[in-house]
């Protein structure tokens, strides 16, 4: 049996080169160059993020760039894809609004009755959090009696004095 060796490589074969108007390559290189902001302060924080958290902001970006390629390859459903990518951008962006309003005092969070101690409270409406936050590791924090009690003294070894030879 003889096998036929590969055919030689066709350079003047046309390369994958999908129509694109003017309008289009515009959109999607604004879009790319607005993806560099994100990707930037993923790069930056994503230390400090929970797993979920990093690995649902990684899947948004790695989406988002598959999204601009197919619109620019002409893919069938891409524009609807295009719309979806910017409805749950602009969620996405009203929900860490809410939680940052929520969080800086501007929206007032009410608490269950019955469900936390006052001490447990802490005014959002009131701008000095820091003294909020003083006044609550005061009253609750931990001492270091409470900690030799639950993990008994420190052993620190002492330095062998350079007389003490056997």
């Amino acid at each position: 049996m003889h096998i036929d060796p590969k055919p030689a490589f066709d350079i003047s074969r046309p390369e994958f080169d999908p129509p694109a108007t003017r309008a289009l390559t515009a959109y999607v290189l604004v879009n790319f160059a607005l993806l560099l902001v994100p990707a930037v302060h993923f790069l930056v924080s994503a230390g400090a993020m929970p797993a979920w958290q990093s690995g649902g902001y990684a899947l948004g970006l790695v989406a988002s760039l598959v999204v601009l390629g197919a619109l620019m390859e002409g893919r069938r459903g891409s524009k609807a894809l295009e719309v979806t990518r910017w409805i749950v951008i602009a969620s996405a962006l009203a929900v860490t609004a809410s939680s940052e309003a929520m969080a800086s005092g501007a929206v007032r969070r009410e608490c269950i009755p019955g469900q936390a101690r006052d001490s447990d409270v802490v005014d959002l409406q009131s701008r000095d959090l820091r003294a909020d936050l003083r006044r609550y590791l005061a009253e609750n924090a931990p001492t270091s009696s409470d900690a030799i009690a639950a993990f008994g003294a420190p052993h620190i070894p002492q330095p062998a004095s350079p007389t003490d030879r056997r």
